[in-house]
């Protein structure tokens, strides 16, 4: 899934699209075809497709739509499923919003393999930005322990994140938070078996000032960590010891 969020889509500027691609080739002769039916957004600036996050069988995908900033209406999260009848996504669940103007609430999304838990980042949400999770139930999303923020203002905690695949583990993201040697940080939680969200795993902390967590990827057993530190032209992973 390859998100668009400055497409204009039936006419909408910036509306935004999202495109599925698929591997019809072998496997040393890989062939990807554009398949299944595009999503788009709705409205002027709806940015949708800013992020987007698949399950590991690509029939439920998660699309944020965090608005352009200019815009006075809060961000949003919406999670579909593919069908396989007529071409034809579906939405699962409601849409999800954390409500705020300007909050950036669908900036960073990602899924577990399933699609039964979703983290939805909104980097500008409570001055130092914050994180939500949600678990599936009867076809409802319903919150995944409290909302995770940030430590300071402006760190842009969420501005990126990733779960596990089995959605037991998550690293989230603030590339502006100033640490003693640079910028930036990425906090790894895991799941207490509660439903609520534990730091247990430390920090990882910039040693540069380099906007580290400027993106992230988890491994599918939450024992690595890849992070991007754009100012340094570098990208570094992580492993726990």
């Amino acid at each position: 899934a390859i998100g668009a969020p400055y497409n204009a889509a039936n006419g909408l500027y910036r509306s935004g699209s999202v495109y599925f691609y698929e591997d019809i080739g072998f496997e040393l002769l890989p062939r990807w075809e554009q398949t299944r039916a595009t999503l788009s957004g709705s409205a002027v600036n709806d940015w949708f497709g800013w992020s987007v996050s698949l399950s590991a069988n690509g029939r439920r995908v998660a699309v944020g739509s965090p608005l352009d900033p200019d815009q006075a209406r809060p961000g949003y999260a919406r999670v579909f499923l593919y069908t396989g009848i007529d071409d034809i996504w579906v939405p699962l669940g409601q849409d999800l919003s954390l409500g705020g103007m300007g909050d950036r609430f669908g900036y960073s999304t990602s899924m577990n393999g399933e699609g039964t838990r979703l983290a939805v980042g909104a980097y500008r949400g409570n001055v130092t930005g914050v994180v939500l999770t949600y678990g599936l139930q009867k076809n409802e999303w319903s919150p995944l322990g409290g909302i995770l923020k940030g430590m300071d203002s402006g760190d842009n905690f969420g501005f990126a994140l990733s779960m596990s695949r089995d959605g037991e583990y998550m690293a989230v993201s603030a590339p502006n938070r100033n640490t003693t040697a640079g910028t930036g940080a990425v906090s790894i939680y895991n799941n207490d078996g509660g439903g609520s969200w534990v730091a247990s795993r430390g920090e990882i902390l910039s040693d540069v000032p380099a906007s580290l967590g400027f993106s992230v990827d988890i491994s599918s057993g939450g024992e690595r960590v890849a992070a991007g530190l754009p100012v340094a032209n570098e990208a570094r992973v992580y492993q726990q010891v």
